[in-house]
């Protein structure tokens, strides 16, 4: 009996530690940014370094549903509201600062009326991975 808790113990241990140095190596992850605030509208792509970040669709609570893809392989889709952000494979981070449904409001007496019109964007910040960016130079002395 002793020794299953033993084991038990162990192998806990070991789940732990593994997951631990996962998630201290994904916080260790330096983002560089490439695109600040970049308006996409409904359908529209960006490229930022082969992945192409497309605004999919769109709903009336704010949020957008992004896909990132490479080389026409779609990787990754998720949906967004301002303020949150998803990442694909610690590659590619995308950020959204602001969605907004976008509709064609009409005043009249005093009450305001959604038309079926509307044009929704979101305001997305597009980050990579950064990668280290050394230089090495070899001299010799031969002639």
């Amino acid at each position: 009996m002793s020794k299953k808790i033993v084991l038990i113990g162990l192998l806990a241990f070991c789940i732990f530690y593994v997951l631990s140095m996962t998630a201290f190596a994904a916080s260790e992850i330096e983002w560089v940014e490439k695109k600040d605030g970049a308006k996409l509208y409904w359908g529209n792509t960006i490229t930022v370094e082969g992945y192409e970040v497309k605004a999919e669709d769109f709903n009336e609570d704010g949020m957008v549903f992004v896909s990132i893809s490479k080389d026409g392989e779609k990787l990754k889709t998720s949906p967004l509201t301002a303020g949150l952000e998803f990442e694909y494979n610690d590659e590619i981070k995308v950020y959204a600062q602001k969605v907004d449904p976008n509709y064609e409001i009409i005043k009249k007496d005093g009450k305001e009326f959604k038309t079926g019109n509307w044009n929704p964007y979101a305001e997305l910040d597009i980050l990579v991975r950064g990668k280290p960016n050394f230089e090495i130079n070899v001299e010799t002395k031969k002639r």
